[in-house]
């Protein structure tokens, strides 16, 4: 995979047609007017699953800018944030923190050479590897955001 079909991968779960349903703008649209903090018998909230999202796109993010000192312990309250309730205006404003995030993603590598994904993140992994798994965080978790907002 290259830059130019990573970045097609990325496009596509985020707004484009993916082939298993939804795209996360259209999810994002359709859960801004729900309940944040719904879930199914305690399960995680709308709210903490996007927050969850957002902490581990800036990862991503981070991680691709060469930031090794960036980090989440699994686990943790940064990771899943289990205890918050979310108002309506918080909610939002991590819909549109999302938004941009995954729009700073995009641009950030769409002039990268494919190089680029051969680099080392965290000493652990490929570029190439992170985005991808970025890639596949986005859509595991827009399943349960359209699950939820169903529900």
């Amino acid at each position: 995979m290259d830059i130019k079909e990573v970045t097609e991968s990325l496009k596509t779960v985020y707004s484009g047609q993916p082939w298993y349903g939804n795209n996360l703008l259209h999810i994002l649209s359709t859960i801004g007017s729900g309940n944040p903090n719904a879930n199914f018998n305690g399960s995680n909230s709308l709210g903490q699953i996007l927050e969850h999202m957002l902490q581990w796109k800036r990862f991503t993010i981070e991680k691709l800018k060469g930031n090794e000192s960036f980090h989440i312990e699994l686990n943790s309250v940064q990771d899943w944030n289990k205890e918050k309730i979310y108002t309506q205006e918080e909610f939002a404003e991590l819909i549109s923190s999302f938004k941009t995030a995954c729009e700073e993603l995009m641009d950030f590598i769409k002039d990268k050479e494919d190089s680029f994904l051969e680099n080392l993140a965290y000493k652990k992994y490929r570029y190439k590897t992170l985005i991808e798994g970025s890639i596949q965080h986005d859509i595991y978790h827009a399943g349960q955001l359209a699950l939820l907002i169903k529900g």
